[in-house]
């Protein structure tokens, strides 16, 4: 039983979000991802959390103008309403800051953010087929990400990035899917998502998101607990900001990274962390550099 689980189970709810330049990053780093949970099959609650950091450069000696730091701590659960239906619900909680060399200002935003809503419905399953050894699944979601989060309209006339905003005071929509092949204890699962942004109250609208992955997973089983270390990569392209019908400079950008990760199952308890690492990124002419994207976060099934 555990081992037919563990293909379910082995992607962490990494990355994603608007988490990407200076000005496309933090505002919503749970509601991005939309497209893939941990316990997408089953009922589960469980916490989250998230940490990446960003630095910007001058592009000619390379001195550092400022730097920043998102944060996300998040609830999550998950009620399977039919075994082919399941809702998500993910409530997030920010802290963000900003430094700037260039005018020794500094920005601190904690607060709650934008409330997202996830149905999962599965629409491919070949568990109880005569093939054994292999099995398909493929899953399409939909999302909605509500404006429950405050979004920092003065950040507009101010020396700070808008992404520091704990919402985006806007209603987004998701739509994605996500395909998992496993053969015996070894897994591959393909995702795609996009994240269209409307305008909010200010006629500002994030940038929409679309994102790829190919992930795979081996699962080991031990007498009390099982290991599912994973590996693959990830594509994506954030498209520039815009104020009433006009691009905001430096919003925009592209990045493809790889993933690396675990998850630990005992009993009820699944246990994951990640890192996702830049491998080639363009942030719309800004010399801005990413680092390490870290997840980690602890389900209880039910």
């Amino acid at each position: 039983m555990m081992k037919g689980k563990l293909f379910l189970c082995f992607l962490l709810l990494v990355v994603s979000g608007r988490m990407l330049s200076c000005n496309t990053c933090g505002c919503s780093l749970s509601g991005n991802t939309l497209g893939i949970n941990a316990q997408y099959l089953q009922n589960f609650i469980g916490i989250t959390y998230y940490r990446q950091f960003f630095k910007q450069t001058d592009g000619l000696d390379l001195n550092i103008n400022s730097e920043s730091i998102y944060s996300e701590i998040a609830l999550r659960g998950g009620y399977k309403i039919y075994p082919w239906w399941q809702i998500t619900a993910i409530v997030p909680y920010k802290i963000n800051s900003f430094s700037s060399a260039e005018n020794g200002s500094d920005k601190k935003i904690n607060g709650a953010g934008d409330i997202s809503l996830v149905n999962s419905f599965v629409v491919l399953n070949t568990a109880d087929s005569l093939m054994k050894n292999y099995r398909h699944q493929l899953t399409l979601q939909t999302g909605v990400e509500l404006p429950t989060g405050k979004f920092a309209s003065a950040y507009l006339s101010e020396d700070f990035p808008v992404s520091l905003s704990a919402g985006s005071g806007s209603y987004d929509i998701s739509a994605g899917f996500i395909y998992t092949l496993q053969y015996k204890t070894w897994s591959l699962q393909t995702q795609g998502n996009y994240i269209l942004n409307t305008k909010n109250k200010e006629q500002y609208a994030f940038g929409d998101r679309m994102q790829t992955s190919v992930l795979a997973s081996k699962s080991i089983s031990a007498k009390k607990f099982a290991v599912a270390p994973f590996a693959g990569m990830e594509y994506n392209k954030i498209f520039a900001d815009t104020k009433y019908t006009f691009e905001q400079e430096g919003t925009a950008a592209n990045i493809l990274q790889a993933k690396c990760g675990a998850e630990i199952y005992y009993n009820d308890l699944v246990l994951g962390a990640s890192g996702a690492f830049p491998v080639k990124a363009h942030f719309d002419e800004h010399v801005v550099s990413a680092g390490m994207l870290f997840g980690a976060y602890l389900n209880y099934k039910f």
